[in-house]
Formats: structure tokens, sequence, C-alpha cells
């Protein structure tokens, strides 16, 4: 690891910075500072390893040429000269005392990377032993060429500036910069995004543990054949009809994930009895008894929180919800919104939530434009009413999901009728039927796998419903547009690569599959659309925000128009990063899929979040990736 180097930019912070022992170098910026031969006695000698900074500016000082001398006399460490102020002869002063750094600053840009490879060599060749290059960060694709120049060069200091790219630092560090610059607690911050000392030590030690538990996934096609992971959502549905199901329901193919178990230990602690063989789950509801009160945790799950409300208002009068993570930070307006519209009582509108009361509204207007997950949970309760219920929906999005729900429930012997996904009439006092049922498997999850081969490679996924309602079967639509061989059989779909065309996909009733097609995307020569990015905006991270982020660290240029997105494709990407998935297991996949079109591994931080919904990811992708 490098040295931290903490910059003096005021001679007054000298024995404040001293006092410390966080730090290995001191940078004395001759720019800042006003000098004189006292100040120089007093100080110099003080502390042993100092980076001499030496800038135009520098040279406005009265008598500078005979001060940068007398500090040469005492042999420090580093002198630093900017480009601007190179000259032979301050080259031969500096290099008979001390190690010379030559730096280049752009505070405009980032230069391309052959452009600056080509100022590291021109400084290499003048004799600097260091190289430091420091820009501005204008475009996520920056991190990229900052991560090149590490990757084929040694003695390097080169970082972005600015308050969005302070990360590009900390990442700097652990890909081999030989300093990092820290200030002092409410000193002057000399460039833009440099930390305070405090905070940069904290930084460090966050990522390095995060470091710690990371994967490297090296460049990689596909060739074999896997089993599709269990959904999620259907699971969850199941788990919820299993609720409210007298008697027992069997559900075959069950496989769990941070999501589902959270799911699966609300009925367990409800008091229905729970019994898991290998992949077979029974739920026993024969005695239960309505509760005057409960409290449930739904963990991450975005679903179960939005179902639970109307689910609970069947178990128990009053009913409290707890979440954590992400689910903390989520907007709640319309979800809660929708609750009270069913007439359902609200009594903590912060979590842990709470509600009082049953459903008593027999006409009930919601907002789908945010999520369908709230006229999920609705549908599923509704039959047990005593009364009939009309729901009406404005705006409905991610309609499939809403067939899914339907389907589930007319397989346990509900029905509802259906206006244009815009009325929803049903039936009250109507009972659920016991049933054994398959879950069924996994589309979104699976959707990475034949990303990645009809990027590079062949699979084979069996478990696969091609009749499903699941919205992310989309994705065949999508592959087939890109120029993948799909072949379809009773038991499997087969995909392999062929051709790489440019894509137009609407997004908006399957927004899991966004991450993923950004991927797909960077491999077709050309301009991909992709429909739906404002559905982005309140999942696990601000999803749109982080696949801009992470693919433009990858090199991939994205702008957005109206509600599409635009991805420039050139069938490749910048390996070596380190890429942070913001807690978004979708997020992690995709970037691991995304080493197929790298030229160099890709790390993948916090991989463990997969878990949310593909804890099989991973192990997974073991058994099929070939390394290129």
């Amino acid at each position: 690891m490098g040295d931290i180097c903490l910059v003096l930019s005021h001679i007054g912070n000298f024995e404040t910075a001293i006092s410390s022992s966080d730090f290995q170098i001191l940078e004395l910026r001759t720019d800042l500072i006003p000098l004189n031969f006292e100040i120089i006695d007093e100080f110099i000698p003080k502390f042993e390893k100092w980076i001499i900074s030496i800038r135009k500016e520098s040279f406005e000082q009265e008598n500078f040429n005979e001060i940068l001398d007398y500090i040469l006399k005492f042999e420090p460490k580093f002198v630093d000269i900017d480009e601007d102020c190179l000259n032979e002869e301050l080259i031969n002063k500096v290099i008979s005392k001390s190690e010379l750094i030559i730096s280049y600053h752009n505070y405009d840009h980032t230069p391309d990377f052959d452009f600056l490879q080509n100022k590291i060599d021109k400084f290499v060749e003048l004799g600097a032993k260091m190289v430091k290059i420091v820009c501005k960060g204008a475009k996520n694709s920056d991190f990229a060429t900052v991560s090149k120049l590490y990757n084929k060069n040694n003695n390097l200091i080169c970082f972005l500036m600015g308050e969005n790219y302070r990360q590009s630092r900390i990442e700097a560090y652990f890909k081999g910069a030989k300093i990092t610059y820290a200030r002092l607690e409410n000193a002057k911050e000399v460039a833009a995004g440099i930390p305070e000392l405090e905070n940069l030590k904290r930084d460090l030690q966050v990522f390095e543990k995060n470091l710690e538990k990371s994967i490297e996934v090296e460049p990689f096609k596909v060739s074999g054949q896997i089993s599709a992971n269990a959904s999620k959502s259907h699971v969850q549905r199941l788990l919820a009809i299993a609720i409210l199901t007298k008697g027992k329901t069997i559900i075959n193919g069950f496989e769990g994930s941070k999501d589902v178990d959270a799911f699966l230990k609300i009925v367990k602690e409800l008091g229905f009895e729970v019994q898991l063989t290998n992949n077979q789950l029974i739920i026993e509801n024969s005695n239960f008894n309505f509760l005057n009160s409960v409290s449930v945790n739904v963990g991450e799950s975005g679903l179960a929180l939005r179902m639970m409300p109307f689910i609970l208002s069947n178990i128990a009068h009053e009913y409290e919800i707890k979440a954590s993570s992400t689910l903390l930070n989520r907007p709640l307006n319309v979800f809660l919104e929708s609750v009270e519209a069913s007439g359902i009582e609200i009594l903590s509108r912060k979590f842990p939530l709470k509600f009082r009361g049953r459903i008593l509204k027999s006409e009930i207007f919601i907002d789908g434009s945010f999520s369908s997950q709230m006229l999920s949970g609705l549908l599923i309760s509704l039959p047990l009413q005593s009364k009939d219920t009309v729901v009406f929906v404005k705006d409905l999005n991610s309609k499939p999901y809403i067939d899914m729900t339907l389907e589930v429930m007319s397989k346990f012997g509900i029905k509802v009728e259906v206006e244009n996904y815009s009325k929803f009439t049903i039936k009250g006092n109507q009972n659920y039927q016991n049933h054994e049922i398959k879950a069924d498997g996994d589309w979104s999850g699976i959707a990475n796998f034949l990303v990645a081969a009809a990027i590079s490679g062949k699979v084979e996924v069996e478990n696969l419903d091609i009749n499903s309602p699941q919205a992310d079967k989309a994705i065949l639509e999508v592959l087939r547009n890109f120029g993948a061989k799909i072949d379809i059989t009773n038991s499997s779909v087969i995909i392999e690569n062929c051709e790489f065309r440019p894509f137009n996909f609407d997004c908006t009733h399957a927004p899991d599959l966004f991450p993923i097609l950004t991927v797909l995307a960077a491999k077709a020569k050309g301009i991909s659309r992709i429909k739906g990015w404002k559905r982005l905006l309140h999942k696990e991270s601000n999803r749109c925000a982080a696949i801009m982020e992470i693919m433009g660290k990858f090199g991939v240029e994205i702008q957005l128009e109206e509600d599409e997105m635009l991805v420039f494709g050139n069938g490749k990407i910048e390996g070596g990063l380190t890429i942070n998935p913001h807690s978004d297991h979708r997020l992690a996949m995709m970037a691991s899929i995304a080493a197929t079109l790298a030229d160099d591994k890709i790390t993948i931080l916090n991989p463990d979040v997969v878990e949310k919904s593909y804890p099989d990811f991973f192990r997974t992708l073991e058994r099929v990736k070939i390394l290129k």
C-alpha cells in the first residue's frame, strides 16, 4: 500500500499536523504558503518525510529560487514539479537532492488514455521517479481511464478531482497509488474532493473490509446446462395465499432467498405449521385463530412490505410491520395511500409501520404507476371479505406481475373479473382451496445467464415455463432482436451467441431486466434504446443512477432522453475495475456478467447481496463459465 500524505496549505497548521501519527508524508504547498528562511529552519527539520510541491504560482514569491535552494539543503524526500514549471535546470537541481515527482493537472476534464500515457512516458524520460496525474472527473468512464493507467504503469499517483469522484482516490490507493492525499479537519480544500484525514482513514478501512469479502470475475464465456432458481416473486405470492388457505398448501421446487426466507419466517411466527423436506414446503393452516395484535419483519422485501397490510388485515386486529436495510429508505407515500384507500387505519406512517382493522371499502381507488405490488396484496386479500369489492387502478405498471397474481389465485380456486387492467371485480365470501403447486423458475435471475450466452457462448436452462406470466420472460424477445440463436424444447431453453445487433425494448413492465440489458446493449455496436428508466428510481438503489455509474466506469456511454435510456455499445468494456453494487442484487449480477465483455477481471464488492433473490448465482456461474 502507498503512503498517506497530509497537505499543508497553511503554516499555522504545522504543529497540529505533526501531532498526528496517522500519515507518513507532509506536503508543503509552496504556491499557497508564504516562505522565508526562518520558516524553513523552524519547520522542515521537525518532520522526516516531505513533499515540496512547486506550481507556477510558487515563483510569484519573492526570492523563490533562493528559498528552494535552501529547502533542498535539507534533502526532502520528494519534490513535486508541475509540468508548467519544468525546465532542465530545475530538474537537475531537484534530482541531485530528492526524488522527483512530475505532475500533470487538468481542471477541466480527463483526457483520453493515450494522451495521459504519453504524458507519463515523457515525464519518466525527463527523470521522474514518480508521475502524478490528477484530472477533473467529468464522466463515469473517467474511472476506467484511471484504472487502465494503473494497469500499465508503476510508481504512479493518479486520481480524479471532484466531489462526485471522491471514490477515485480510495480505489487508487488499492490499485497501487504510491501516495494518497488528505487534509486536516476544516482545513482548506486545495483540490475538489480531497478528504479530511479522519474521513480518508475511515473510507479506506471500509473499502478494505469490503475488498476482503469481494469476488473477482475473470473474463469468461459460458458453456453448459443449468437449472433456473425458484422465482421469489412467485414463491412469495404462494406463501401469502398459504396464510389465507384453510388446511394444507404444498409447494414443490421451493428454494429460499433472503426475501423468501423473511416471508417464510413471518408464516412461522404467525403460528402456522411449516415443514420443509428437500425442496418441498408444506404449510398447515387448520387451527388458526384471529389475533388481537401481531408484529412482523419483512426484511428487505418490497413485495412483502406492500402486500402485508392487506394480508394481515385477515389475521389480526392490529398489526405492526418492520423492515431493514435499503427498504427503510424507500418512499412510502403511494404505498400508504393505497392502504388508506382500502379503509385500513394507519396508526404509524414511519417504521415500524402500524395498522388497525380490516378492509372496509367496497370500492377502492389506487395509483398503479409506482408499483403493482399493492394491487397484488389487495387482490389476494379481497376474496375473503364478506362483500364484493371493485378496485379501480390508474396507470398500472408491471402488468405481467398482476397476471402472475391472478394465475396463482386461479389455481387456488379464486376468480377475479378484469377489465382492461383498470377495473378488478372480486366476489366476497370466496375461499382458497387446498392445492399442491410447483414454484416457477425465475426468469429475472436466469436472464443474466441467457445474456451471457448471447454475448459469448451457449447455455441450456431447465426449469423455465415458457408459458409463465412472469414479466421477465420478455428477455427472449430481446435476445431474438439482438440476434441470438434460441431453441425452446419441452424442458429447456437454449441460447447461443450469433449476431450482436442493437435493439429497442420497452422495460416499463419488466424493470428488473434493465441492468442486464445494458450489458447486452454494450456488446452491440451502435445505439440500443431501453424504455422505462423512471421505474428504477426507487429500487434497492437508485438503480438508474447506479447503472449509469457502473456502466460508465466500464467505459460505456449512456444518455437519458425522456423515459428512454440510450446505450452506445462498442462491443467491449474496460476491465480491471472494482464495482460497488450499492447493496443491489441485480447490479452485482449485472457487473459479474459484464466480464464476458471485459479485457481484465472485475472485482465485485459485497457479492452477498445476490442472496436477496438468487443465493446460488455465483455457484451457478462457476459451473458454466470458461475463462477466455
